[in-house]
């Protein structure tokens, strides 16, 4: 029960900070210097975010939260591996955020290179735009944005018994939950 009272506070709080971002009426992604101190002997995120790493999305914007509060893992594409798992794994299991969310973004390059079939400039490239998926003959780029968000968040449930037991939330690529 305590768990599921956490993954609700969780995601009550990312959708009152997503609220404020929308409004630009930001109150809790205070300046670092503010929060460096605070966090520099412990952190206890409420939510691990994957999500893409376009220089355009910031998680702690978008759901107006500072240093501390979001496990971010940035990769183009919001796509996972290994690393990503392992990442996203210490911080359930380890810092015990107790909450999931894949955080696609509107107009996301990886996304449409791969609608688009662009021939990429190298292998690493080439092998990260394997693991994005568009969905069957995608209409926009808008629903290969959606597919993929939809796609990852399943990858990283079969990936990873550990994030299966959170309850996973899917955000969607304009940053409303």
């Amino acid at each position: 029960k305590d768990a599921f009272n956490l993954v609700d506070l969780a995601n009550k709080r990312l959708k009152d900070g997503n609220a404020r971002f929308v409004a630009d009426m930001l109150k809790e992604a205070k300046p670092p210097s503010r929060q460096r101190q605070a966090t520099a002997q412990k952190q206890k995120p409420i939510a691990i975010i994957l999500t893409c790493s376009d220089s355009r999305t910031a998680p702690e914007y978008i759901f107006d939260k500072g240093l501390g509060d979001l496990f971010v893992v940035r990769v183009a594409g919001n796509v996972g591996g290994p690393e990503v798992y392992a990442s996203m794994e210490y911080a359930a299991g380890v810092l015990k955020a107790p909450l999931v969310v894949v955080l696609g973004h509107s107009n996301c390059g990886a996304v449409d290179a791969v609608m688009k079939e662009k021939d990429l400039p190298s292998e690493n490239l080439k092998n990260l735009a394997r693991l994005i998926r568009t969905g069957d003959d995608p209409k926009d780029l808008d629903a290969a944005i959606r597919n993929n968000v939809l796609a990852q968040t399943e990858e990283v449930a079969k990936q990873s018994p550990l994030l299966k037991d959170l309850e996973a939330r899917v955000v969607d690529e304009d940053g409303a939950v």
